[in-house]
């Protein structure tokens, strides 16, 4: 019947047009995920979708018809004439049903070879069980705790002829076999960078996320909903992929560690911007006759205290100018010179130097001495907005008021030795 037809390619949750590469990476992410072996006691893994154990070899039996169809080119042609039809007819392409366990060890060596070549990754979340298994392959490599019950049982077995790598696996408990099964199935996420017309950042997923669980996940970081994303995948600057299909897993699309993930909005010019563009924000808006009115506003401040605009210019210029022309008359350019700023409380210290300038500025009213300080204690150099009053060396130039000038016998200071 056509509802009991099985839809291998759902199943490995591939596009059918698959490639056989990407047919062996899916189903190595999906024994993995079903594997019987990840459920120790009855009990569910947290990242697979199985209730018990009992369960889990259904599905595993279920991925292992699939891989066995899709990875044999006459076997996934027979199927996929017969899949158009919806009809299983005789079921030509399964007429024996494979064996998961066999299959399964067939890519189970090929998925810890990897560790075996660089084993320092491995033993850290694993420790005894990891190693024992490493030592049954490689040896005597160092390090291994071959001391563990686990490597006990391996090292019984691991100078027997014919004995394979899944078959000393097989001899490990329960535990350190859904410890190393846990610890493979890591190994399938990747780390790319996401990108976005508002955000960038680096990122790591399971290549076993299906492409809608991904823009579920994309949705927080781009703040691009999931029907608006159009997802692309890039090596450096070079174009790999479109990646679409709710359906299918990421792992499906050729993606690898650092690749860049640019995730494009399809929303309507006019909802794109409404995330940064300040102007799409309804404010409230105080007419400027009653800001005008209130008395703690800054307009207020300013009023009462005759600033900016509101000071009076010709008398404020006038008064400045006449302020501190007294302290100005009795200081002359050479003059040796003290500063102090102990009253004002601005420094709290005394500076030495020769005054280079008394008079008026135009950044500012009044009468100003220039200083050149003996030490790198100073603003600038004698220039100030552009205009030059007196030549000094970089950082130990001033201006100061004439009130904190004291002119006289003020040598330089030395140095004291420590």
């Amino acid at each position: 019947m056509a509802d009991s037809f099985p839809d291998y390619y759902a199943i490995l949750e591939i596009p059918v047009t698959a490639t056989e590469v990407q047919i062996r990476e899916a189903y190595k992410r999906k024994a993995l995920k079903t594997h019987p072996d990840r459920f120790v006691d009855n009990s569910s893994s947290a990242d697979s979708y199985p209730c018990t154990s009992e369960e889990a070899k259904i599905e595993f039996q279920r991925v292992a018809d699939a891989y066995y169809v899709l990875s044999d080119p006459k076997r996934r042609e027979q199927y996929d004439i017969a899949r158009k039809r919806k009809r299983s007819g005789s079921s030509i392409w399964l007429q024996n049903k494979p064996d998961p366990d066999y299959l399964f060890g067939n890519v189970f060596e090929e998925m810890l070879r990897p560790e075996v070549e660089n084993p320092a990754w491995f033993y850290t979340p694993l420790g005894a069980a990891s190693g024992a298994l490493l030592g049954f392959i490689c040896g005597n490599v160092p390090g291994l705790m071959l001391g563990a019950y686990a490597g006990s049982k391996l090292g019984a077995v691991r100078d027997a002829k014919g004995v394979s790598v899944y078959q000393a696996y097989q001899k490990l408990s329960g535990s350190h076999k859904a410890a190393i099964l846990a610890a493979l199935a890591a190994k399938l996420i990747i780390t790319i960078f996401v990108q976005s017309e508002n955000a960038s950042s680096e990122r790591r997923f399971d290549k076993g996320i299906t492409i809608g669980e991904l823009k579920a996940k994309l949705e927080p970081i781009t703040g691009i909903s999931t029907t608006s994303q159009q997802l692309q995948l890039y090596n450096g600057d070079i174009f790999v992929a479109s990646v679409e299909g709710d359906g299918f897993m990421l792992g499906a699309f050729p993606v690898d560690n650092y690749m860049t993930l640019k995730v494009i909005d399809s929303s309507p010019t006019g909802t794109r911007n409404q995330f940064t563009d300040l102007s799409l924000v309804e404010k409230y808006e105080l007419p400027d006759d009653e800001y005008a009115k209130r008395s703690d506003s800054v307009l207020a401040f300013k009023q009462r205290n005759k600033l900016g605009r509101f000071a009076d210019s010709q008398s404020s210029t006038s008064d400045a100018s006449l302020t501190f022309e007294e302290e100005a008359k009795n200081i002359k350019v050479g003059d040796r010179c003290e500063v102090d700023f102990s009253e004002s409380g601005e420094d709290g210290f005394k500076k030495r130097g020769i005054v280079r300038y008394v008079g008026e500025t135009k950044f500012k009213p009044g009468y100003w001495v220039g200083v050149e300080y003996d030490e790198p204690v100073g603003k600038h150099n004698g220039t100030v907005q552009d205009e030059t009053y007196f030549q000094a060396r970089p950082k130990h130039g001033a201006f100061v008021r004439p009130n904190k000038v004291k002119v006289g016998d003020y040598p330089e200071e030395e140095i004291e030795e420590m």
